[in-house]
């Protein structure tokens, strides 16, 4: 076993100020020295964590707000009053539209507005949601399917892709297998760069 070494400590040691002494009282002269900057950066750091605290109080009584009031729009259309529930949605969508429920009511405006039924109107507000970049995927697909069944109810065929010839599907899908290219095949043949399967 090893064993402890032993250092004397002199009284001249322990009458030296220790470390944490030293520091503190360093800190303090500085503090006094910058006194006025200090107070600054406090003063700065206090008005920035209350403004920090403002926006978030309020971003978060806002959503509240925007929460109660889609209740209320999806309580309409529960009751099959579409019309006033589509209203109902847009002011929730143009009040709040930082918020969650805000930006929710703009696809449930689009669905009260297609059982109304209004297609034409609609297909706008499926539109002016999309638009809007949905942030979830299956919104997106919820908003497409709605905005093709109201194009549908409308008798507007205009969002379906153009029909294809038999004759020009075998001449696609020839040179297809023939290894071309999906772009010459745009070129080609007219069209957008999909896998033709």
């Amino acid at each position: 076993m090893a064993e402890a070494q032993h250092h004397r400590l002199t009284r001249k040691d322990l009458r030296q100020p220790d470390e944490f002494q030293t520091l503190t009282n360093d800190a303090l002269a500085w503090v006094r020295r910058n006194q006025s900057a200090v107070i600054g950066v406090v003063s700065a750091v206090v008005a920035i964590g209350a403004i920090v605290l403002g926006v978030g109080w309020n971003s978060q009584r806002q959503a509240t707000a925007a929460s109660s009031q889609l209740q209320s729009a999806q309580t309409l259309f529960d009751a099959k009053k579409y019309a006033e529930a589509a209203g109902e949605y847009a002011t929730v969508a143009e009040t709040y539209p930082s918020t969650p429920a805000g930006r929710l009511a703009l696809l449930y405006r689009a669905h009260a507005l297609a059982h109304k039924p209004d297609p034409a109107a609609a297909a706008a507000a499926y539109g002016e949601y999309l638009a809007a970049s949905p942030a979830t995927p299956y919104l997106r697909q919820e908003a497409l399917l709605g905005l093709g069944r109201s194009h549908d109810a409308a008798g507007n065929e205009g969002g379906r892709p153009q029909a294809i010839s038999a004759e020009k599907l075998e001449a696609i899908l020839a040179a297809w297998h023939a290894g071309a290219s999906t772009v010459s095949l745009c070129g080609t043949f007219g069209g957008e760069t999909h896998d033709p399967l």
